[in-house]
């Protein structure tokens, strides 16, 4: 059937109407600037889809702004489990690169900050050794090629929850040659 513009109206047969009760009249006027039921259904099913993936599938950690061209690790992917820390239990992140250059020693510099309602709080700022920090993920030498680690930690049962918790891990040599960084921001559950 044509589509008529919003103007004109269209005589619905005698037949139609016993069969389908819906038209309250035998004229129907045909709106083509209001969206269609269709529309809207398909627009809020994309944006459910939207939603349901940014939950699921939430990407809590990025590299950190700058020139990364020189690091001695290049991130392909971190993976954690669960998505997001959870308060009093266990927390996995899974790392997967390639190292362009071996790592005998290094330093690992870690600042925490704690932002609800748009206030930031240093929460942990630090350093470690990064042949002995993360339980012993990252034991050194590191030799140059394909690099996959896990690091399993414990969320403290005292750590706040909510945030959003905000910070860098910035990774360097013991000369200070930089190995990585990355920024993280999540909710604590």
């Amino acid at each position: 059937h044509d589509l008529l513009p919003c103007t004109q109206t269209r005589k619905i047969p005698s037949s139609h109407t016993q069969q389908n009760q819906r038209f309250p009249s035998h004229t129907q006027k045909k709106h083509t600037h209001m969206p269609s039921i269709f529309a809207i259904a398909t627009i809020v099913a994309f944006i459910f889809l939207v939603i349901l993936q940014t939950v699921h599938m939430q990407k809590i950690w990025m590299m950190c702004p700058g020139d990364h061209s020189k690091d001695l690790l290049q991130i392909i992917d971190i993976k954690t489990v669960p998505a997001l820390p959870t308060v009093g239990a266990s927390f996995q992140v899974s790392l997967l690169g390639r190292v362009l250059g071996s790592i005998a020693d290094g330093n690992v510099h870690t600042k925490v900050y704690f932002a609800p309602a748009g206030f930031q709080y240093p929460f942990f700022e630090g350093d470690s050794d990064l042949c002995s920090a993360f339980e012993g993920a990252l034991e050194c030498p590191i030799a140059p090629g394909q690099f996959s680690r896990t690091i399993k930690t414990e969320i403290p049962p005292i750590a706040p929850r909510g945030g959003p918790y905000n910070g860098t891990l910035a990774l360097t040599t013991g000369a200070g040659q930089p190995i990585t960084c990355i920024q993280f921001e999540f909710q604590m559950q």
